[in-house]
């Protein structure tokens, strides 16, 4: 899920296991074809965050923060509310340990339980 106002991410744990439990991972846009992508790193690199497991919420989520993530997203889809929480659905491709969510896909998060089978998306 995506929470423009606090600039929050959380992806799921579902997600995190299908990337093959990784120690970091990379958040990444693709403006042209209005896609976010996770994917999973062994080693540290460039813009990566470190996947704490241990710090998981109790919905089986790891939360990160970033502006620069929230800006691009708000640039390729200046119609989001900016007080509101959306949720994406994707799909991962095991192979490059990369999960691909297309914005397409956005939709605005009404209440209830996030938490389910493809990951940032519930």
């Amino acid at each position: 899920s995506v929470d423009i106002k606090k600039s929050r991410i959380r992806i799921y744990r579902t997600t995190l296991t299908q990337l093959g439990l990784p120690k970091y991972i990379q958040l990444l846009v693709n403006p042209t074809d209005k896609i976010i992508a996770i994917r999973g790193l062994d080693k540290r690199c460039k813009e990566s965050h470190v996947v704490s497991f241990s710090h998981m919420r109790t919905d089986y989520s790891y939360e990160l923060y970033s502006k620069e993530l929230i800006t691009s997203l708000m640039s390729l889809r200046p119609d989001l509310d900016v007080n509101c929480t959306y949720k994406l659905t994707g799909d991962v491709y095991l192979d490059n340990k990369v999960a691909f969510f297309p914005l397409n896909t956005i939709q605005k998060y009404t209440g209830g339980v996030l938490g389910g089978i493809n990951g940032i998306t519930d």
